[in-house]
């Protein structure tokens, strides 16, 4: 079965809407159903900004970090230099990945993809640029036999006040950003 791209809608257009009209609750709201509904979630980079907010789908994400920085860069650089955002206020990022827990205090010694006890998990990150704050929502992806996600289980540990989270795709995006930005 294809997986459908996920969408957001938000209820009143971003033009005629108060100030953060994306609430991280809202973004989470909306990716977890949508996970549930198509199977997973396509990459996705929710932008809003004093003008219009937008939806970019990167269904063909690199394979390494640095690839991915990249691409989030120059989609930065590609919006701002499109001028339809406005002013960056905040971006979010939604995707699949896997994760690894330490065990009894032992360190982790290879990245999650090559972890034979790693878990699938959904995360959206948060990136508020006018507030200068960033969160983060971490949900382990349950499938049962036939591949369907089943269930998103909360992870104990994301989102707690005064953890200190850093988004570097989502910092990537921003300096693409600024840089197109300061081309004008």
């Amino acid at each position: 079965m294809e997986r459908q791209p996920p969408s957001f809608r938000p209820e009143q257009s971003p033009e005629s809407s108060p100030p953060n009209l994306l609430t991280f609750e809202a973004i989470s709201q909306v990716a977890t159903e949508n996970a549930l509904k198509y199977d997973g979630h396509v990459p996705t980079l929710i932008v809003e900004g004093s003008q219009h907010a937008i939806i970019l789908s990167l269904a063909e994400l690199a394979d390494r970090f640095e690839g991915r920085a990249h691409q989030v860069f120059r989609s930065g650089l590609a919006l701002a230099r499109s001028g339809k955002v406005g002013q960056l206020k905040q971006v979010f990022f939604v995707s699949e990945g896997w994760m690894s827990r330490a065990r009894g205090g032992a360190r982790i010694d290879r990245p999650p993809s090559q972890d034979p006890n790693r878990i699938e998990v959904l995360t959206i990150a948060n990136l508020d640029v006018i507030a200068q704050t960033a969160r983060l929502a971490v949900f382990e992806m349950v499938r049962d036999t036939e591949e369907r996600v089943t269930e998103l289980k909360r992870h104990p540990q994301d989102d707690q006040v005064g953890q200190r989270v850093e988004s570097p795709l989502l910092a990537a995006f921003v300096q693409g950003y600024d840089l197109g930005k300061g081309a004008d």
